[in-house]
């Protein structure tokens, strides 16, 4: 479908067509310094004195009731780290100015547990192309400090803990003998541990389906180069006997207890008929053969019984389930709840490579799966996951809190993610744990014992007519702010809207990220930049110029592609504002293939119309055509005068202006109760007449 803006556009002549614009020189992407300030306070809220709070360079002692204030900090996406007795304790993503922090740490007598999603270090890692060029992410992968690089930006939240457990999914070594009937193996370089004690690393969790992909030497491999690192194993071994052999881990006064296990095909499990899969050589350890160890009953009820009368908490690891899927399997809940029922007090699910809900289950809580963290996938569902922090304190009942840390991998690089982003990442995870009894605020706290109040407030709200003249849209984003979501509204034919990209902002949403990177976009051709003047939202708007040199159109793309839900339709909504001899192109682009070089087969035209010295704002609809799996958005300038001779792409008169962009994902509503929390920030109608919403607030006193 076709949007054409409707009010009037004065182009003043100023130049001939085929003249060159005078030169001019654009100033740098400015990023202005602003103040971080809040609180540093305990689990229970008593304030912490002398703690010293540091971010990038500055750094500052908290006083009366754990104030501090950190002045002249980068404007942006920052990380905050708070260090008491000369120990990091705490860090944490953070919008510089900030507002009023509050820094919740653990007591001196509480122990943190961090469990991660996938690690893998090899792969695209080395050679993006798969031409063999090695031309990789790493400025060289036979230095440890290029690895330690790729998880700088991560690092301390997980350092901060008391004992960190990353999911390490691949095997350590320069070469090797691969499995035969496996379509991928991961294998890294044995420099790649450096990343690994970089994240401060405790124990590396082996039970999974690549570690064991170079065979007994890979495996044997794998186990030296971790434990001459100082990291302890579990899940793996050269027989049987080592494989299974459960994990004692005591930091502080705490003894955990880890035992896991691979549950898939290839690791030798038996298919639901009974019978074994035909993918021999199996990766679990049998006899004196090396391997992992393979998710058996008899071998669950064994490590269960061996570690709880000597752990305080015992943590059951399964990697099973279906890659790219949000739910889980049954088979993964039958096993998860198994292990709670033989007396698990957590379990943490790995392999799907996506977020997967959380549930609470006779009050343990289980993670069916927290994503990647360092992994090299071009799938965007990816791209977005969680750590999950487990803090219990001391004393006979020993009370567990728990939390989750949004992270967004961008270019395989994981980094702390904030605003925006970080709130589609942890309310994309809260909607689907809400079902399940989980509930994930908006700051990352997890309820696992109903202790979250709810208050409601009905609102009446007006949609606006869309740009095609087919419905109307109402933009919930500014009402829905942390806390709070839609619980229910009025009216029949309402869709329910949820953002799909999260990177349509252009904001500076990523601790550590380069401050003029174009966050969750590929360059196509012509020249981008983000610009800080006149935004229509936020602090940044995404400016697009032309190459005067040639005739083929300034052309950007949302990276990767979000895989299209059946029966769900698509509008692309967002604001624009250009300059003379400039013409704004909006689509949205429809694919049966994730691979970068497969064409699309559809493309919706959502906007192709001359913009206005002003923003105006856009939004349309469209229907996935048959057979789409994937979808994306591109965004162009047509310029289409070009002048001969001209050497610049960059002069303003010929850019155009982006921001707001939002991809939202439409479903049908049949009036039943929202799960709360949910995602749900727009709502569609066939008219723009009133709607009358219940909001619902979500508070939670304490950790």
């Amino acid at each position: 479908m076709r949007f054409a803006i409707t009010s009037s556009l004065l182009v003043l002549g100023l130049f001939a067509v085929g003249a060159c614009p005078a030169e001019r020189t654009e100033p740098p992407l400015g990023r202005s310094t602003a103040r971080v300030e809040g609180a540093v306070v305990d689990a229970s809220g008593a304030a912490i004195v002398g703690a010293e709070v540091r971010v990038g360079d500055r750094a500052t002692l908290t006083g009366e009731g754990g104030r501090f204030v950190v002045d002249d900090v980068p404007g942006g996406s920052v990380l905050v780290e708070v260090h008491v007795g000369g120990q990091l304790v705490r860090a944490l993503p953070a919008r510089s100015p900030s507002g009023q922090l509050q820094v919740r740490v653990g007591t001196q007598r509480a122990t943190e547990v961090v469990f991660t999603g996938d690690v893998m270090f090899g792969r695209r890692y080395l050679d993006p192309t798969g031409d063999g060029s090695g031309s990789g992410a790493l400025a060289d992968s036979r230095d440890p400090a290029s690895f330690e690089a790729l998880v700088r930006h991560v690092g301390p939240l997980i350092r901060a803990a008391d004992i960190a457990l990353p999911n390490v999914e691949t095997a350590f070594g320069w070469s090797g003998v691969a499995h035969p009937s496996k379509p991928f193996v991961f294998l890294s370089p044995p420099t790649a541990v450096a990343a690994l004690h970089a994240l401060g690393t405790d124990v590396a969790l082996l039970a999974n389906n690549h570690t064991y992909d170079f065979f007994d030497d890979g495996m044997r491999a794998t186990i030296d180069v971790l434990r001459n690192a100082g990291i302890l194993t579990v899940g793996a071994g050269m027989n049987e006997t080592e494989a299974y052999r459960p994990l004692l881990v005591t930091k502080g006064d705490l003894r955990l207890g880890v035992a896991p296990f691979c549950g898939l095909r290839i690791c030798g499990v038996q298919a639901g008929d009974g019978t074994l899969p035909d993918e021999p050589p199996y990766q679990d350890a049998v006899g004196d053969k090396g391997g992992v160890a393979k998710l058996a009953d008899a071998k669950l009820v064994a490590a269960i019984e061996a570690l709880r009368p000597h752990s305080d908490r015992v943590a059951i690891v399964l990697h099973s389930g279906n890659e790219y899927l949000p739910h889980p399997t049954a088979g993964q809940k039958r096993a998860a709840h198994r292990a709670v029922d033989l007396g698990a007090d957590i379990v943490v699910g790995h392999h799907p490579h996506v977020l997967q809900p959380f549930e609470v289950y006779n009050g343990r809580l289980i993670a069916y799966s927290l994503g990647n963290l360092v992994f090299d996938q071009d799938f965007r569902e990816t791209w977005g996951s969680v750590l999950l922090r487990v803090s219990t304190g001391p004393g006979p009942e020993r009370v567990s809190t728990f939390a989750v840390d949004p992270i967004w991998l961008e270019d395989y690089v994981p980094y702390p993610a904030t605003g925006r982003l970080a709130k589609r990442i942890v309310r994309e995870l809260a909607e689907r744990s809400a079902p399940l009894g989980a509930v994930i605020l908006d700051d990352g706290r997890v309820d696992v014992a109903g202790a979250t109040t709810a208050s409601d407030e009905v609102l009446v709200l007006t949609p606006q007519a869309d740009s095609d003249g087919v419905g109307a849209t109402l933009s919930l984003e500014d009402t829905l702010r942390s806390g709070r979501y839609l619980a229910s509204a009025s009216g029949d034919g309402v869709s329910l809207g949820r953002e799909v990209l999260g990177v349509g902002s252009f904001e500076h949403d990523l601790a550590g990220a380069p401050y003029g990177r174009v966050i969750g976009w590929n360059q196509v051709s012509g020249s981008q930049r983000l610009v800080s003047e006149s935004p229509k939202d936020g602090d940044r708007a995404l400016r697009m110029c032309r190459d005067l040199t040639s005739s083929a159109p300034t052309k950007i793309h949302s990276a990767g592609r979000h895989r299209v839900a059946p029966g769900r339709t698509y509008s692309l909504c967002g604001c624009v504002k250009g300059h003379s001899m400039t013409r704004a192109r909006a689509f949205v682009e429809y694919w049966n293939d994730v691979a970068a070089a497969a064409p699309p087969i559809a493309t919706a035209t959502i906007l192709d119309a001359p913009p206005t010295s002003e923003w105006s704002c856009f939004c349309a609809e469209t229907k996935p055509p048959e057979g789409a799996l994937f979808v994306n958005v591109r965004l162009e300038n047509l310029d289409e005068t070009r002048a001969e001779g001209c050497s610049g792409p960059d002069d303003d008169l010929h850019c155009v202006d982006w921001d707001a962009i939002r991809l939202i994902e439409w479903q049908a509503w049949d009036r039943a109760p929202l799960p709360v929390p949910n995602q749900i920030e727009f709502l569609r109608t066939q008219a723009a007449t009133p709607l009358s919403l219940t909001v619902r607030t979500l508070t939670k006193e304490g950790p």
